[in-house]
């Protein structure tokens, strides 16, 4: 799925993924996964049979994903004949955020679009984004209610003011090459669940001339789920307001060392990379991580290869917490657009939580609709959730719609992390670095 492949800049609400979290679906509310009409708000009349179309740019999410994207609008175009055609444009990560502020600038936006939640501010700024809040709030309670309180108030910057809907949403699991473990001596019916077990298992893997890792400190993702492991709630992303960081040094630091002591067990090949998914395929590597997305590929390599693989939470320090960062898209609407009301109409039946249900069983794509996601069956989609659910998971570029983060951001925090990971800093002077030149961005950022 595209989203993979994004310096990632968005699951966005922790309590989002735990079951305890979820809403129970509304005892008014007794539609089927599959069911045809979200309630809505008040509508213009309704247009001539077969004279709209509508159009939609999103993510190339998995191919099972799209396949019940197109199944979605079949029964959306049966319950509304005024829809001649809803045509979906699939983007990559840079088109599609280039795409949607050039179609603003020019008056020419798509009727409903997806994009990720850190451009969030980016998009507000470009003019992709208008309140929606009037709309939102016209909506049934019972429809309101399938999304947290904190789910909501993360793409509610201030009262009054909703740019989007919550829309899917990811979180990272480990998965583990079985036969490369087992070849090593490792007992694959008791998975880590701390560091320190972790890299037992790693020192194991290496002893047996595999590679256990990835190198994860050149790309922010796997820099983000590694530091997340020794930060708190709230010790990461921008305080705009006091021109800072809200990293954690003294974690910064721990998280730099774990990665230092692991490195000899790692691949030069780094997190995100396609040589990483072959040397897990090929028996060469016996972790790495990824999110529902990946699925579809190791399943592909089981099928082709023979490989033999599952998932698990990625340990944390404690067995009480995990590894994790947590981020997601949102869905909107042309708010200016001939066929808004339509398009809200479309927008909402997506969101609904049978669509989104059905979608996460058939495809493995998890949602920020808290009802589907308490409801879903898919194991790998339970598992991300079990993971989010222990201890604290960071947002992936948080204040959203607040402001965009300067240029170069994201990767002065991999390069500090990298110069650990190469012996050209310490930890401590490295972490030290990081808060300095973070904060010159941060402060210069509007010059």
């Amino acid at each position: 799925m595209a989203k993979m492949f994004r310096s990632i800049t968005l699951f966005v609400a922790l309590c989002l993924v735990l079951a305890a979290c979820a809403p129970a679906a509304p005892a008014a509310q007794t539609a089927a996964p599959g069911a045809t009409q979200a309630p809505g708000a008040a509508q213009a009349p309704a247009a001539a049979a077969g004279s709209v179309t509508l159009e939609m740019w999103m993510f190339k999410y998995s191919d099972p994903y799209m396949t019940w994207m197109n199944t979605a609008v079949d029964k959306f175009k049966a319950a509304h004949p005024e829809i001649k055609a809803i045509n979906i444009t699939t983007k990559n990560d840079n088109d599609l955020e280039a795409g949607l502020i050039t179609a603003a600038a020019s008056g020419d936006l798509p009727d409903v679009f997806i994009n990720a939640i850190g451009f969030g501010a980016a998009n507000v700024q470009a003019g992709v984004l208008h309140n929606i809040y009037d709309r939102w709030s016209a909506m049934p309670a019972d429809y309101r209610s399938q999304w947290t309180d904190a789910t909501i108030a993360s793409v509610t910057p201030e009262t009054g003011v909703m740019y989007v809907m919550p829309y899917s949403g990811y979180g990272y699991i480990l998965y583990r090459n079985l036969t490369v473990l087992k070849n090593a001596g490792v007992d694959t019916t008791v998975p880590a669940t701390t560091l320190d077990e972790w890299k037992a298992q790693m020192q194991k893997v290496k002893e047996s001339g595999v590679t256990a890792i990835p190198n994860f400190t050149l790309d922010i993702r796997a820099v983000r789920i590694m530091y997340n492991s020794f930060s708190k709630a709230g010790e990461w992303g921008i305080d705009f307001k006091n021109n800072k960081s809200l990293i954690n040094p003294d974690a910064w630091a721990k998280a730099g060392e774990f990665l230092l002591s692991v490195k000899p067990y790692a691949s030069p090949t780094t997190f995100g990379d396609q040589g990483v998914t072959d040397e897990f395929c090929s028996n060469k590597m016996a972790f790495t991580i990824g999110g529902p997305w990946m699925d579809p590929t190791f399943a592909a390599c089981k099928q082709t290869k023979g490989l033999d693989y599952d998932y698990m939470p990625i340990p944390g320090v404690t067995a009480d917490r995990v590894s994790g960062v947590f981020g997601g898209e949102y869905i909107s609407i042309n708010t200016e657009g001939k066929n808004a009301d339509l398009a809200w109409q479309w927008a909402t039946f997506l969101n609904d939580w049978p669509q989104q249900l059905e979608a996460a069983e058939l495809s493995g794509q998890t949602s920020q609709n808290a009802t589907a996601m308490s409801k879903s069956t898919n194991p790998v989609v339970k598992q991300v959730f079990k993971s989010l659910s222990t201890g604290s998971v960071l947002f992936d570029s948080p204040p959203f719609f607040v402001e965009a983060y300067p240029d170069n951001y994201e990767q002065t925090i991999t390069d500090n992390m990298n110069a650990i990971y190469e012996g050209k800093m310490s930890p401590q002077d490295a972490a030290q670095k990081l808060l300095t030149d973070l904060g010159t961005l941060i402060e210069n950022r509007n010059k």
